[in-house]
Protein backbone atom coordinates (compact mmCIF):
# COMPACT_ATOMS: atom_id res chain seq x y z
CA UNK A 1 0.00 0.00 0.00
CA UNK A 2 1.17 3.50 -0.74
CA UNK A 3 0.04 7.09 -1.20
CA UNK A 4 -0.26 8.67 -4.64
CA UNK A 5 0.66 12.37 -4.53
CA UNK A 6 -0.65 14.63 -7.31
CA UNK A 7 1.06 18.02 -7.44
CA UNK A 8 0.27 21.24 -9.32
CA UNK A 9 0.93 24.94 -9.04
CA UNK A 10 -0.99 28.19 -9.14
CA UNK A 11 0.02 31.81 -8.96
CA UNK A 12 2.43 33.14 -11.47
CA UNK A 13 6.17 32.73 -11.81
CA UNK A 14 8.90 34.68 -10.07
CA UNK A 15 9.04 37.56 -12.55
CA UNK A 16 5.31 37.97 -13.07
CA UNK A 17 3.67 40.58 -10.86
CA UNK A 18 0.14 39.26 -11.54
CA UNK A 19 -0.02 37.89 -8.02
CA UNK A 20 2.20 38.19 -4.98
CA UNK A 21 1.93 34.49 -4.15
CA UNK A 22 3.19 31.25 -5.62
CA UNK A 23 1.24 28.15 -4.57
CA UNK A 24 2.32 24.52 -4.91
CA UNK A 25 -0.35 22.05 -3.79
CA UNK A 26 -0.45 18.29 -3.35
CA UNK A 27 -3.43 15.99 -3.03
CA UNK A 28 -2.62 12.57 -1.57
CA UNK A 29 -4.84 9.57 -2.25
CA UNK A 30 -4.28 6.22 -0.62
CA UNK A 31 -3.73 3.57 -3.26
CA UNK A 32 -6.56 1.35 -2.00
CA UNK A 33 -8.99 4.31 -2.12
CA UNK A 34 -8.07 5.22 -5.69
CA UNK A 35 -10.81 3.32 -7.55
CA UNK A 36 -13.57 4.55 -5.27
CA UNK A 37 -12.30 8.13 -5.48
CA UNK A 38 -12.01 7.89 -9.26
CA UNK A 39 -15.64 6.83 -9.48
CA UNK A 40 -16.72 9.72 -7.24
CA UNK A 41 -14.83 12.29 -9.32
CA UNK A 42 -16.05 10.79 -12.59
CA UNK A 43 -19.63 11.07 -11.31
CA UNK A 44 -18.94 14.69 -10.32
CA UNK A 45 -17.52 15.51 -13.77
CA UNK A 46 -20.47 13.76 -15.43
CA UNK A 47 -22.86 15.96 -13.42
CA UNK A 48 -20.95 19.13 -14.39
CA UNK A 49 -20.75 18.51 -18.15
CA UNK A 50 -23.47 16.15 -19.27
CA UNK A 51 -22.61 16.27 -22.98
CA UNK A 52 -19.09 14.81 -22.68
CA UNK A 53 -17.53 11.75 -21.12
CA UNK A 54 -15.61 12.63 -17.90
CA UNK A 55 -12.31 11.49 -19.50
CA UNK A 56 -12.81 13.82 -22.48
CA UNK A 57 -12.51 17.15 -20.69
CA UNK A 58 -10.21 18.69 -18.12
CA UNK A 59 -11.38 20.28 -14.87
CA UNK A 60 -9.50 23.55 -14.35
CA UNK A 61 -10.30 25.79 -11.39
CA UNK A 62 -9.30 28.99 -13.20
CA UNK A 63 -11.52 28.29 -16.23
CA UNK A 64 -14.51 27.35 -14.07
CA UNK A 65 -14.14 30.41 -11.85
CA UNK A 66 -13.66 32.87 -14.72
CA UNK A 67 -16.07 31.31 -17.21
CA UNK A 68 -13.45 30.46 -19.84
CA UNK A 69 -13.07 27.64 -22.40
CA UNK A 70 -15.60 24.89 -21.60
CA UNK A 71 -17.38 27.16 -19.11
CA UNK A 72 -17.70 30.10 -21.46
CA UNK A 73 -21.34 31.19 -21.52
CA UNK A 74 -22.11 29.67 -18.10
CA UNK A 75 -23.90 32.11 -15.81
CA UNK A 76 -22.22 33.27 -12.62
CA UNK A 77 -24.57 31.39 -10.25
CA UNK A 78 -23.93 28.06 -11.98
CA UNK A 79 -20.17 28.59 -11.88
CA UNK A 80 -20.19 29.39 -8.14
CA UNK A 81 -22.41 26.41 -7.36
CA UNK A 82 -20.25 24.04 -9.41
CA UNK A 83 -17.00 25.42 -7.98
CA UNK A 84 -18.26 24.85 -4.42
CA UNK A 85 -19.54 21.36 -5.34
CA UNK A 86 -15.99 20.32 -6.31
CA UNK A 87 -14.81 21.25 -2.79
CA UNK A 88 -17.74 19.45 -1.19
CA UNK A 89 -16.85 16.29 -3.13
CA UNK A 90 -13.16 16.56 -2.18
CA UNK A 91 -14.18 17.03 1.44
CA UNK A 92 -16.12 13.75 1.34
CA UNK A 93 -13.52 11.52 -0.30
CA UNK A 94 -10.53 10.16 1.64
CA UNK A 95 -7.58 12.38 0.69
CA UNK A 96 -4.94 14.61 2.29
CA UNK A 97 -4.06 18.07 1.00
CA UNK A 98 -0.76 19.87 1.60
CA UNK A 99 0.33 23.18 0.16
CA UNK A 100 3.25 25.58 0.25
CA UNK A 101 2.38 29.27 -0.18
CA UNK A 102 5.33 31.51 -1.05
CA UNK A 103 4.92 35.22 -0.42
CA UNK A 104 7.21 36.28 -3.28
CA UNK A 105 7.57 39.89 -2.12
CA UNK A 106 8.75 38.89 1.37
CA UNK A 107 10.94 36.06 0.10
CA UNK A 108 12.66 38.24 -2.51
CA UNK A 109 13.47 40.87 0.14
CA UNK A 110 15.61 38.29 1.95
CA UNK A 111 16.70 36.15 -1.00
CA UNK A 112 17.22 38.21 -4.12
CA UNK A 113 18.43 35.15 -6.05
CA UNK A 114 14.92 33.67 -5.86
CA UNK A 115 13.62 36.24 -8.36
CA UNK A 116 13.93 33.56 -10.96
CA UNK A 117 11.60 30.67 -11.87
CA UNK A 118 14.59 28.37 -12.26
CA UNK A 119 15.19 28.74 -8.51
CA UNK A 120 11.74 29.57 -7.10
CA UNK A 121 9.92 26.48 -8.34
CA UNK A 122 12.54 23.86 -7.26
CA UNK A 123 12.97 25.67 -3.91
CA UNK A 124 9.20 25.46 -3.25
CA UNK A 125 9.05 21.88 -4.54
CA UNK A 126 11.81 20.76 -2.16
CA UNK A 127 9.98 22.40 0.75
CA UNK A 128 6.83 20.49 -0.24
CA UNK A 129 8.84 17.25 -0.39
CA UNK A 130 9.85 17.86 3.26
CA UNK A 131 6.19 18.02 4.25
CA UNK A 132 5.11 15.01 2.21
CA UNK A 133 7.97 12.84 3.41
CA UNK A 134 7.19 13.74 7.05
CA UNK A 135 3.59 12.75 6.40
CA UNK A 136 4.70 9.40 4.93
CA UNK A 137 7.07 8.68 7.80
CA UNK A 138 4.39 9.46 10.39
CA UNK A 139 2.00 7.12 8.53
CA UNK A 140 4.74 4.50 8.05
CA UNK A 141 3.84 4.37 4.35
CA UNK A 142 5.60 4.88 1.03
CA UNK A 143 4.51 7.19 -1.77
CA UNK A 144 4.93 8.11 -5.41
CA UNK A 145 4.76 11.58 -6.97
CA UNK A 146 2.79 12.61 -10.06
CA UNK A 147 3.45 16.09 -11.46
CA UNK A 148 1.88 18.05 -14.25
CA UNK A 149 4.47 18.22 -16.99
CA UNK A 150 5.52 21.86 -17.43
CA UNK A 151 7.26 21.29 -20.74
CA UNK A 152 6.07 21.98 -24.24
CA UNK A 153 6.90 19.60 -27.08
CA UNK A 154 9.90 21.74 -27.94
CA UNK A 155 11.58 21.69 -24.55
CA UNK A 156 11.87 19.44 -21.54
CA UNK A 157 14.12 21.79 -19.55
CA UNK A 158 11.54 22.66 -16.90
CA UNK A 159 10.77 19.02 -16.22
CA UNK A 160 14.47 18.20 -16.11
CA UNK A 161 14.96 20.89 -13.46
CA UNK A 162 12.22 19.36 -11.33
CA UNK A 163 13.70 15.88 -11.54
CA UNK A 164 17.12 17.37 -10.72
CA UNK A 165 15.60 19.22 -7.73
CA UNK A 166 14.11 15.93 -6.54
CA UNK A 167 17.46 14.12 -6.87
CA UNK A 168 19.25 16.92 -4.98
CA UNK A 169 16.66 16.66 -2.22
CA UNK A 170 17.03 12.85 -2.02
CA UNK A 171 20.83 13.14 -1.92
CA UNK A 172 20.63 15.77 0.82
CA UNK A 173 18.61 13.23 2.82
CA UNK A 174 21.17 10.50 2.06
CA UNK A 175 18.30 8.61 0.41
CA UNK A 176 16.41 8.38 3.71
CA UNK A 177 12.95 9.10 2.31
CA UNK A 178 9.72 7.20 1.79
CA UNK A 179 9.26 7.95 -1.91
CA UNK A 180 9.69 4.84 -4.06
CA UNK A 181 10.67 6.52 -7.35
CA UNK A 182 11.50 9.90 -8.82
CA UNK A 183 8.44 11.93 -9.95
CA UNK A 184 6.28 10.81 -12.86
CA UNK A 185 5.54 13.71 -15.19
CA UNK A 186 2.36 13.54 -17.23
CA UNK A 187 -0.32 15.56 -18.99
CA UNK A 188 -3.02 16.74 -16.60
CA UNK A 189 -5.82 15.83 -19.01
CA UNK A 190 -4.82 12.18 -18.52
CA UNK A 191 -4.80 12.21 -14.71
CA UNK A 192 -7.88 13.20 -12.76
CA UNK A 193 -5.65 13.51 -9.66
CA UNK A 194 -3.66 16.28 -11.37
CA UNK A 195 -6.91 18.07 -12.24
CA UNK A 196 -7.89 17.98 -8.57
CA UNK A 197 -4.43 19.31 -7.61
CA UNK A 198 -4.93 22.13 -10.15
CA UNK A 199 -8.30 22.96 -8.58
CA UNK A 200 -6.89 22.96 -5.02
CA UNK A 201 -3.86 25.08 -5.99
CA UNK A 202 -6.15 27.60 -7.71
CA UNK A 203 -8.52 27.63 -4.73
CA UNK A 204 -5.66 28.38 -2.32
CA UNK A 205 -4.34 31.04 -4.69
CA UNK A 206 -7.82 32.60 -4.75
CA UNK A 207 -7.78 32.76 -0.95
CA UNK A 208 -4.50 34.75 -1.00
CA UNK A 209 -6.04 37.48 -3.16
CA UNK A 210 -7.81 39.26 -0.30
CA UNK A 211 -11.19 39.40 -2.07
CA UNK A 212 -13.53 41.76 -0.21
CA UNK A 213 -17.03 40.75 0.91
CA UNK A 214 -18.69 43.24 -1.44
CA UNK A 215 -16.94 41.65 -4.46
CA UNK A 216 -19.19 39.03 -6.04
CA UNK A 217 -16.19 36.71 -6.45
CA UNK A 218 -16.11 36.47 -2.65
CA UNK A 219 -18.75 33.76 -3.02
CA UNK A 220 -16.19 31.41 -4.57
CA UNK A 221 -14.35 31.42 -1.22
CA UNK A 222 -17.10 29.28 0.30
CA UNK A 223 -15.27 26.48 -1.53
CA UNK A 224 -12.14 27.20 0.55
CA UNK A 225 -14.10 27.29 3.83
CA UNK A 226 -15.63 23.91 2.93
CA UNK A 227 -12.20 22.33 2.48
CA UNK A 228 -9.94 24.29 4.85
CA UNK A 229 -9.92 21.71 7.67
CA UNK A 230 -8.46 19.20 5.23
CA UNK A 231 -5.68 21.52 3.99
CA UNK A 232 -2.25 21.58 5.63
CA UNK A 233 -0.72 24.96 4.72
CA UNK A 234 2.88 26.07 5.09
CA UNK A 235 3.76 29.70 4.46
CA UNK A 236 7.18 30.88 3.22
CA UNK A 237 8.72 32.95 4.67
CA UNK A 238 7.24 31.62 7.91
CA UNK A 239 5.70 34.34 10.02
Amino acid sequence: NMFLFYIDESGTGAKDNGTNYFVLASIAIYEKDYSKNYEEISALKRSIVKTKEPEDWELKGNELCKGKELFKGWNFEDRVRTFVTVSETLNKIPCHISSIIVNKKLLFENREEMKNDIKLYPFTFQRLLDELDSFLKSSNESGILFLDSRSTHSTSKQDDRLVRAYREWVNSRKHDCNFVEQPWLGASQSYVGLQLADYVAYLISLKTQDIQKDDRNFRFLKAFDTLKDKIHLVEIPEN
